[in-house]
């Protein structure tokens, strides 16, 4: 744009370089022409598109120079102008190898700018002191081109056109046979088993796979109905996945059913891709960056040509938003499920737990890189410009704890962002069922000599809190009030249940506890109280229910809801046997193993 506003104002003045100017500029024009086409056109970055993506690129840079030397009035400018260009080459292949280079490519990129202007501004073609370069580059630019050359020229492009059309349009549309079956989630397996008739088939274009422009495609066919649904991916490699739901990603702004019906369509911005230019350049950043922080993570770490990015237990969206990566951005932003775009890319890192629900969810800001979290509404929840040195966010209970002086005072905020205590509380533990633990370091301003331990609810309200312990879990029973925890002691690290007044309900401590949630697939949270040696352990229910068992607890199986217990028989011999989790025998027959 610079070269073109510039050379209209000297063609104003300048009556026997004109022509000059102006073919060199038709040149430029058309290497700009040719690069866009590649980048619109071009599926991988390689082969022939990176090939000619190259060639057209360093011929306009060389248009470029030979298009200010030629106007180049003052001799000490063009040498200046020179050296200018031959440092820049210089410092960006230094940079391939020391990152710190690519400031001095920055910097130098700008002094030439400012050197074309001032070159614009002094060059007057009707008094310029030709010198040989100049009189070379007048020499070529004005050589007649003979109208047959010119009606050759034309046919010849008018002719690859075609050709590139003719191999670069997909061909056996429907005719292909399936090649693959649909990839489902683990729960729609059965279901996919049942319908038995949907299929992908796959089709592609001419070019050959190394070219850079080969594009395979897919779609989806019903092989008992032979109806087809259009081919729709042109993403090599990337698997139909369907989530829990029953709904998958096409890789090209839409989300369909089994049945191939589409339910979601997003908007263009959120799939869109790199120019192949900003594709090569940020892989030299990540090259060098990755050797210069000795491979810190700089990037978001999975498939990125997934874009929308599925949860732990398997599900696009939760809590009707989805996050998405675009490509364009380099960030990751939040969709509804209406394919409205709920937060545009402003994420370079996130951090999902197993249970998260997305109505809270950590990150880290793209611009200034702080962590923050926000919610399926796409509203930061932290100062956005505070440097917060750590938050914690609890997912069953939506408090979040944040650290700014990398101290042990935190701030404690709910789930809309509004202070519960800041100065007071410190040492959290989220992870503790439908509480949170914390240590209360200050109160009312002052410092305690003795710190004691708070299990906070959702609400903000401290359930319950003691000097004796160090950590607790609780959860609400039916009623949503939490009566009893489990809280460890200090002394001697072992745990006991007791009610919200400080009361032993089980009468006794136990060296370990395993607690099961829903995440384990428990309807009522329960845990296992046992020692390790000991052939007995205790049920606690957090409704104050206590069963002991006389058996030794072994392992979970979370797949099967079942926890494996073993006994001696009257031999001393170890019998093994499964518990559900209500606390009944699976099997009335013990075995060996």
């Amino acid at each position: 744009m610079i070269c073109v506003l510039t050379c209209i104002a000297v063609k104003a003045n300048a009556k026997d370089g004109s022509k000059v100017i102006s073919r060199i500029m038709h040149g430029i024009i058309l290497c700009d022409a040719a690069e866009l086409f590649i980048t619109c056109t071009e599926t991988q970055v390689k082969g022939v598109a990176l090939a000619l993506f190259c060639i057209a690129f360093a011929v306009k840079m060389f248009m470029d120079y030979c298009l200010f030397c030629y106007l180049a009035a003052d001799k000490r400018l063009k040498l200046f102008w020179r050296l200018t260009n031959v440092l820049i080459i210089a410092c960006s292949i230094l940079f391939v190898f020391v990152y710190g280079f690519l400031y001095c490519v920055y910097g130098l990129l700008i002094l030439r700018v400012v050197l074309a202007f001032l070159m614009v501004k002094r060059a007057n073609a009707l008094s310029l002191t030709r010198d040989g370069q100049q009189n070379l580059i007048e020499k070529l630019t004005n050589r007649p081109v003979n109208i047959f050359v010119r009606i050759g020229l034309i046919c010849v492009a008018v002719l690859m056109i075609a050709l590139f059309t003719w191999l670069y349009r997909p061909y056996g549309r429907y005719d292909i046979a399936v090649t693959d079956e649909v990839h489902v989630s683990s729960y729609y397996a059965e279901l996919h088993e049942e319908k038995g008739n949907l299929y992908r088939y796959t089709e592609c274009n001419r070019f050959p796979e190394w070219s850079g422009f080969y594009r395979e495609k897919w779609g989806l066919v019903n092989v008992k109905t032979g109806n087809a649904i259009e081919a729709m991916s042109s993403i090599r490699g990337c698997d139909l996945v369907f989530d829990e739901s029953g709904i998958a990603w096409d890789y090209n702004g839409h989300f369909f059913d089994l049945d191939g019906n589409v339910v979601i369509s997003v908007p263009k911005s959120v799939y869109a891709k790199k120019s192949i230019r900003t594709a090569l350049l940020n892989k030299v950043l990540g090259f060098t960056r990755d050797k210069e922080t000795k491979g810190i993570p700089c990037n978001i770490r999975w498939d990125l040509n997934e874009r929308m990015i599925m949860s732990y237990d398997g599900y696009y969206f939760k809590n009707d938003v989805a996050l998405y990566y675009s490509e364009v951005e380099g960030a990751v932003g939040l969709i509804n499920k209406d394919g409205n775009i709920v937060l545009r890319p402003q994420i370079i890192r996130f951090f999902l737990s197993p249970n998260s629900d997305y109505s809270l969810l950590e990150c880290d800001q793209k611009i200034t890189g702080y962590r923050n979290v926000i919610n399926e509404k796409g509203k930061f929840l932290f100062d956005r410009f505070v440097d917060w040195d750590d938050i914690e966010v609890s997912d069953s209970t939506h408090l979040m704890v944040a650290d700014r002086h990398n101290g042990a005072i935190d701030t404690v905020v709910d789930g809309n962002g509004k202070l519960i205590s800041d100065a007071e509380f410190g040492h959290p533990d989220v992870e503790c069922g439908d509480i949170i633990t914390l240590t209360r370091i200050k109160k009312d301003g002052k410092e305690l000599d003795k710190y004691t331990t708070v299990a906070m609810d959702g609400s903000g309200n401290i359930i319950f809190e003691s000097e004796l312990y160090s950590k607790y879990y609780a959860y609400a029973d039916s009623d949503g009030t939490i009566k009893y925890l489990l809280g460890e002691l200090h002394q001697g690290n072992r745990w006991a249940f007791i009610d919200v007044q400080g009361n032993d309900i089980a009468n006794k401590h136990f060296e370990n506890v395993k607690v099961f949630d829903s995440s384990d697939g428990a309807e009522k949270p329960f845990a296992i109280c046992f020692d390790t040696e000991s052939y007995s352990m205790t049920f606690v229910y957090f409704d104050g229910s206590v069963f002991d068992m006389e058996y030794k607890y072994v392992e979970r199986d979370a797949d099967k809801k079942l926890i494996k217990v073993s006994k001696k028989d009257e031999n001393g011999t170890i019998l093994y046997n499964y518990l559900d989790y209500e606390g009944n025998l699976v099997s009335d027959e013990w075995s060996m193993e």
